[in-house]
């Protein structure tokens, strides 16, 4: 996708933003004289049009224009907050004490049926439980039970004891270790499946996902964000848009974002991994391994 293609694209959305955002002034200030069944639906419209607009354009494209994270963000508390106005007006809503008794009369007639209103009452009041005593009468006495005085519990040392030593910074080590051998593993797996394909860059999403194990899958991207923060690949992407993964070359030390911090965002769920898996025919996992 091209970069003009991209932008126009991103524009059109803030516009349909802006366009709910107008709707949004527009039922606020109907709300009085319209029904709130009627203002709920239009609350609804706008909420769904907002998810269609976010699930549109790809994750780096947000990164690139935050504007629509922000227009999405006041579209969804709009939203929220007309319908906390909606929710108030129904709360304070009061019956009139005059109208309450008048249809109690007209209910039970001259007559005074209360049978008629017992009946209506039934259907939608719980009942209490209750039983006949059986032993009649007692007197209750309040006596206050005495407090019971706790006595303190005196440990007896050994003559013998000695001092545990803490073991957590020895099984640290030990955890750094092996991430460490996992991470070389990883990198030596990446150099040679890059000369396998020619030296050509790798998909990175046929990389990570294992076709059978989501959770693999989410290792998988975990140990190549460690790669990407020490710098041992590069991630750039295709001429689909796509990302795709490279060793570091000579003399590319800070290829990615130059000298500082470097993190990567991967937006992993089962969905967008089926979607993969069909596009890349994924039989098996390229990172054979687990820890």
């Amino acid at each position: 996708m091209g970069t003009q293609e991209t932008r126009l694209k991103s524009t059109a959305r803030r516009n349909r933003y802006k366009e709910l955002l107008d709707r949004g002034a527009k039922i606020e200030s109907k709300a009085e004289n319209e029904s709130a069944v009627v203002s709920l639906q239009k609350i609804t419209d706008v909420a769904k049009c907002a998810d269609d607009l976010n699930a549109q354009g790809r994750f780096q494209d947000r990164i690139e224009n935050t504007t629509e994270v922000v227009m999405d963000a006041q579209v969804t508390k709009m939203a929220h907050e007309l319908l906390a106005s909606i929710v108030q007006t129904l709360e304070n809503t009061e019956i009139s004490d005059d109208e309450f008794v008048g249809a109690i009369n007209r209910l039970i007639g001259c007559n005074k049926d209360w049978d008629k209103l017992a009946e209506i009452a039934g259907t939608i009041s719980k009942t209490f439980t209750y039983s006949q005593t059986l032993f009649g009468t007692f007197e209750e006495n309040s006596v206050i039970p005495p407090k019971k005085v706790k006595e303190r519990r005196v440990i007896a040392q050994t003559k013998n004891s000695q001092q545990a030593k803490p073991s957590a910074v020895t099984q640290q080590e030990k955890q750094d270790q092996q991430q460490a051998k996992s991470i070389n593993q990883l990198i030596n797996h990446i150099n040679k499946l890059y000369k396998e394909n020619n030296e050509e860059p790798l998909p990175y999403y046929k990389l990570i996902i294992d076709p059978q194990n989501f959770m693999c899958t989410v290792q998988n991207a975990f140990k190549i964000s460690f790669l990407f923060r020490d710098d041992a690949i590069v991630i750039e992407e295709d001429e689909s848009g796509y990302p795709t993964v490279r060793p570091v070359k000579q003399g590319e030390v800070g290829a990615n974002f130059g000298e500082g911090t470097r993190q990567l965002i991967s937006n992993l769920n089962v969905k967008l991994c089926d979607e993969m898996i069909k596009r890349y025919n994924i039989k098996q996992s390229m990172i054979p391994w687990t820890d």
